[in-house]
């Protein structure tokens, strides 16, 4: 009540900065709820998907239900599906892996699906750290308008204590100083929210970076399955053919 009062009193452009830094303070409390939401949203869903993807379910029949979907949320899933998409769409089945050039295409084949899912990984961890920019832009600017307008404040309600008591001038310079509190209290909830984001964001990438790993291995040994295969269909086709 005693900070509305002041600041009616106080000189316009104080009300200006106040009312700012305000405004900073409903957006940064947006966006931290929303990061918080929305990397919860995405850790239940990936937990979700992880249970599926080690139940011993085909990965085709995986592949197939991510393909039908409209959007993809869960990030393992969509480091997954990346890497699945490019071996599927490498129609290994159609290649003759008796010939020499085979070994060749596996290889390809493998450096492919490592970048595919290396380049998701990248992309997913950009789409997490880029809502929270923002707070580091509050955390460092916040202070300096405040500062400014404690500054212009206190200047322009100094030359007003020549007289003995002045409420006018005090409740100027209560404002202004306010305005300084103001942005402090924001840069400090700025700061708290983005280091805490990072925190888990750098968690989430750790545990994205293995899950590639690991996505990559079992493709790999996917990959080989079906050569393997392919190997033992040329086999039979070639004792099987008519002399």
């Amino acid at each position: 009540m005693l900070l509305l009062f002041a600041l009616m009193d106080a000189p316009i452009f104080v009300k200006v900065v106040i009312l700012f830094l305000i405004t900073l303070v409903v957006f940064t409390v947006g966006i931290a709820m929303e990061s918080f939401a929305i990397l919860s949203f995405q850790e239940k869903a990936s937990k979700d998907f992880d249970k599926e993807f080690n139940s011993g379910e085909m990965l085709d029949v995986i592949f197939n239900k991510l393909s039908n979907k409209t959007k993809i949320h869960a990030p393992l899933a969509r480091i997954f599906f990346v890497g699945m998409k490019e071996l599927t769409q490498s129609n290994i089945r159609a290649i003759d892996f008796s010939e020499m050039y085979a070994e060749d295409v596996k290889r390809n084949i493998r450096v492919r699906m490592l970048s595919m899912t290396s380049i998701e990984q990248s992309q997913i961890a950009l789409e997490m750290k880029g809502s929270i920019s923002f707070l580091v832009a509050v955390a460092v600017v916040a202070p300096l308008i405040g500062l400014l307008g404690t500054l212009y404040g206190l200047m322009h309600n100094i030359h007003d204590f020549s007289a003995p008591v002045n409420y006018d001038a005090i409740s100027g310079i209560y404002a202004s100083l306010a305005s300084f509190i103001i942005s402090l209290a924001v840069s400090v909830v700025a700061i708290m929210t983005y280091n805490i984001l990072v925190a888990k964001i750098n968690h989430y990438t750790m545990e994205h970076d293995l899950f590639g790993i690991k996505v990559s291995n079992i493709l790999s040994r996917e990959l080989d399955f079906i050569t393997t295969n392919a190997y033992q269909r040329k086999a039979i086709e070639m004792k099987n053919k008519p002399k």
